[in-house]
């Protein structure tokens, strides 16, 4: 649907319609409305002329149709096949059969959509609306001229997920193009609302709610959510803007990157000095969207270093320096011998830390990298999510990112995922971590492996099985209880181990004396000999029950740390929570709110 130069754009449950701007403020004439609107912003949702229909019950041809839609191309029969069905369910049948659900939709007596021969298929698409294209037009128009009202009604209609309930994770090549376009969808919504926010900025009870859609979209932006801060402030919100703060230093520490103080100066800061360290601090034009977007914690660390020499010279937000690795002596020799092997004899190893939650796995991992920085080494580094756990390459792609965006476009191409096999995708990673290694000795550290994704497991172990003669050191960190849950991870282990190319290390609890260390660095007036005890020999736990004791509360056991915690929360609060634990780890909205009969 090409869009004229200069057009205000009519926005309506189903379609898209323009008309000339207008020099002033006059009537708009409003074409017809299109007959079909294909929506895939939030979840699927198909009309015809105003009437939703009823959809498939199966995903794949759901998933089918915005393919089609999306690609805007005809495809060869065998290729959508391979797609997205696997040869026990006999592709050619599944793929006519879906075909015959997709024509009762989008065909009508007038006009058949579905264009089919033998050989091929493709959708047409000319007389149909389709919001992720009409997303896209409004985003990449004149944002600084268009009229706020119109902009508004589009950050509106196009606020949901995009493809939100298509994903289909075992099919590698559909989630390879599932992704890209996600990604883009989302790098429009991110460009609307920044055009919004910036606009509105002599208006912030309007601004505000634009701000906060930007956050929610890209929640680890630290130059949107310190926005979102100052706009809390400036509306005399102190507890909201305090609230964000909290929430967004606390995801830039879990995704391992440095604050450049924004969030800090924008909550505690004069306004006047915040704005001016916002504008010093404005990453450059070629931040890649997966930034923008939220999508990886790797990717985030990209606009740091920018950021932070923007902001040279200003405050930092404080935060407590980094303690030293305490009572893992053993443990570091053991992989420095590694180190040196790894790099010395040009071989590839891979070694698997396991251990209970907060027993110092990924401290243990950092030191073993810097270890390896010191020695000339590169170091790719990622982790999984476990809210994540769906994503294909979630792992590589990250960690790639991090390295070089383009590298990660480049391997994980959504262009040409759709013509390409999972094995030469995997190739292609191979190829590029091959390339480096063999240039420089690399370290890949994987962090949290118990909530992987499937194909990160079949790509780590065909990395490892590929790189035998370069020196590369895999450095991989889970929980050792849900690990074995994660079958293919296990199955991907088990090969590795078999082949001698992986080695295992346990952690144990710390001994009392090393717990005293702990306590009396990160916390030197709490009773370390009483903590000690409860602590059991774990780390993080020895640390919070000694903040929980410095800072008023009774410190005497992890349970009463958790009930002072619990008593923060109002009654609805702590019934949600309580209900919360009963039904963890699998907790979804709907469930929580049958049981506890809060909205």
């Amino acid at each position: 649907m090409a869009m004229p130069v200069g057009a205000i754009v009519v926005f309506s449950s189903t379609a898209v319609v323009t008309a000339p701007w207008p020099q002033q403020r006059a009537a708009t004439t409003i074409r017809p409305m299109a007959a079909l609107a294909l929506n895939f912003l939030g979840d699927l949702v198909i009309t015809r002329d105003g009437e939703r229909l009823e959809l498939p019950p199966s995903r794949k041809t759901r998933a089918l149709l915005a393919y089609l839609a999306l690609t805007g191309r005809a495809f060869r029969r065998e290729h959508l096949c391979e797609l997205l069905w696997e040869i026990p369910d006999d592709p050619r049948g599944s793929l006519r059969w879906s075909l015959s659900k997709l024509r009762r939709l989008v065909d009508d007596g007038a006009r058949e959509r579905i264009v089919a021969d033998r050989l091929t298929v493709r959708l047409d698409t000319a007389d149909v609306a389709i919001d992720v294209r009409a997303l896209a037009e409004v985003a990449q128009g004149n944002l600084d001229t268009a009229p706020i009202e119109t902009l508004e009604a589009a950050a509106a209609r196009y606020c949901g997920t995009p493809l939100e309930g298509l994903e289909l994770p075992t099919f590698h090549d559909y989630s390879a193009w599932y992704m890209g376009e996600r990604e883009r969808a989302t790098a429009h919504q991110v460009r609307l609302l920044t055009a919004l926010k910036k606009r509105l900025s002599g208006e912030p009870q309007r601004a505000v709610e634009h701000a906060r859609a930007l956050v929610r979209i890209a929640p680890y932006d630290e130059q949107a959510r310190a926005a979102l801060i100052r706009l809390l402030v400036t509306l005399g919100r102190p507890a909201d803007a305090e609230q964000q703060y909290e929430l967004g230093s606390r995801l830039l520490r879990e995704a391992g990157v440095t604050s450049t103080g924004l969030l800090y100066r924008a909550w505690r800061g004069a306004p006047g000095q915040a704005a001016a360290a916002a504008a010093r601090s404005t990453p450059p034009a070629s931040v890649p969207a997966a930034v923008t977007a939220g999508a990886s914690r790797a990717a985030i660390s990209e606009r740091v270093p920018a950021a932070a020499t923007a902001s040279a010279g200003a405050a930092r937000e404080p935060s407590a320096p980094e303690s030293p690795l305490v009572g893992r002596d053993a443990e570091l020799e053991r992989l420095r011998a590694l180190i040196a092997d790894c790099f010395g004899q040009r071989r590839c190893i891979a070694v698997l830390v396991r251990g209970e939650p907060g027993i110092g796995k990924s401290r243990l991992l950092d030191a073993a990298a810097a270890v390896a920085r010191e020695s000339g080494a590169a170091v790719l580094e990622a982790a999984a999510y476990e809210a994540e756990s769906i994503r294909p390459f979630a792992l590589f792609v990250d960690a790639l990112r991090k390295l070089e965006p383009s590298t990660a476009a480049a391997v994980f191409a959504p262009g040409d995922a759709a013509g390409s096999s999972r094995d030469r995708l995997l190739e292609r990673l191979g190829e590029v971590i091959a390339e480096r290694a063999s240039a420089r000795p690399m370290v890949l550290k994987l962090d949290d492996l118990q909530w992987s994704d499937e194909s990160s497991a079949a790509a780590l172990h065909y990395v490892v099985r590929t790189s035998a003669n370069l020196p590369l050191l895999v450095l991989l960190a889970s929980r050792r209880d849900e690990l074995r849950d994660n079958t293919r991870v296990m199955r991907a282990l088990r090969g590795l181990k078999q082949a001698g190319a992986l080695e295992e290390l346990e952690l144990e609890a710390l001994g009392e004396e090393a717990v005293r260390e702990i306590i009396g660095y990160r916390a030197p007036r709490a009773d370390a000999a009483r903590l000690c005890k409860e602590c059991g020999g774990n780390p993080l736990l020895a640390i919070e029950l000694a903040r929980a004791e410095v800072a008023g509360e009774s410190g005497q056991s992890l349970r009463e740390v958790l009930l002072e915690r619990l008593a923060r929360f109002d009654a609805d609060g702590g019934e949600v929570l309580r209900w919360a634990a009963v039904l963890a780890p699998r907790i979804d909205a709907a469930s929580l709110a049958r049981l506890t009969g809060l909205d």
